[in-house]
């Protein structure tokens, strides 16, 4: 592995001030110096749910900020959120317009059980209906089937596009997922992708397994394995991914992914790295920092990319 050398050039600084105002810097490429980029501003109701979310960019020249978007959101008396709006700014009529819209139905567990969206139409004024999604659960309340239908750009219908089957091991840990798309010329469900889950003795996630169908073969092969590794407090501290090579029909490293905890088993580092096959090593690819202030919340996030030009200086 290298020396992990890690500098502002092409990083990002977050500043949250608080849970109304996020403000948003980057650093000047090589450089420590950071410069204040935008905002995001939130607005709640007085059960605590937000209401209004609005994004400016904020402009150094004139010294202000400028709408980009804009989100609407609504509630059930369960505070679930049955709507959704999200809109963009026209800075030539000075208007927001609107851009897609969610809404959202729940059962009486308050689990999502229909989700539809929809996209603005501006020359018809009108909204497209472009997807929905249905869900389905078992008697322990895990979700045991999603579908998807999608509109037919043609028709403009709604058309089957995909469905994900679950399966729990006893305590509701889930145990396989099967995603099938849908074979419009047979009007049928055929396999897609298939995962298997595994768990520690600590019932934390191990290892996932995942497998694409192939029906030249009529039968499933392997695509990817990622596996988990955790400290003594439990906190993930290792994230493995592998992809599968035919060739010498095993798995091979593919990407990593670090974390390091505080005396509060909260983030403080996080690093990733990405496999180079032809040397055989890990090389870092960037790095997160974070801080937290007295109250023990997150106030700073410090993001790196990785420098080969410092590397190669060493």
């Amino acid at each position: 592995m290298s020396n992990a050398i890690f500098a502002g050039e092409g990083g990002r600084y977050v500043k949250y001030c608080n849970a109304d105002t996020t403000y948003s810097y980057e650093y000047i490429v090589g450089t420590s110096v950071k410069e204040l980029t935008g905002r995001e501003l939130n607005k709640y109701n007085n059960k605590g749910e937000i209401i209004e979310f609005v994004s400016q960019e904020f402009v150094a020249a004139s010294a202000i900020y400028l709408n980009t978007r804009k989100s609407l959101y609504i509630y059930d008396g369960n505070a679930n959120n049955t709507e959704e709006l999200r809109q963009t700014w026209n800075a030539t009529n000075n208007t927001w317009v609107n851009q897609t819209l969610s809404k959202s139905n729940y059962n009486s567990d308050n689990k999502v059980t229909e989700r539809s969206n929809f996209f603005w139409v501006s020359s018809t004024n009108n909204w497209r209906h472009v997807s929905r999604e249905k869900y389905d659960y078992d008697s322990d309340k895990n979700i045991s089937q999603f579908v998807q239908e999608r509109q037919d750009n043609v028709i403009f219908l709604l058309k089957f596009v995909v469905k994900n089957n679950y399966y729990y091991l006893p305590g509701n840990k889930l145990k396989q997922q099967i995603v099938y798309e849908y074979n419009t010329t047979t009007n049928s469900w055929v396999n897609l992708y298939n995962t298997f889950y595994f768990y520690n003795a600590n019932n934390r996630l191990m290892e996932q397994q995942n497998q694409e169908w192939n029906s030249g073969i009529n039968n499933w092969i392997n695509r990817q394995k990622t596996t988990y590794q955790y400290d003594a407090k439990n906190n993930m501290i290792e994230y493995k991914s592998e992809n599968w090579d035919a060739m010498s029909n095993s798995f091979v490293n593919s990407s990593l992914y670090l974390t390091w905890y505080n005396t509060n088993n909260d983030p403080a580092k996080q690093i990733s790295l990405r496999w180079f096959q032809i040397w055989n090593v890990w090389d870092s690819i960037d790095k997160t920092d974070f801080v937290y202030n007295a109250f023990k919340k997150e106030e700073t996030l410090l993001y790196y990319t990785w420098s080969i030009a410092m590397e190669n200086e060493l």
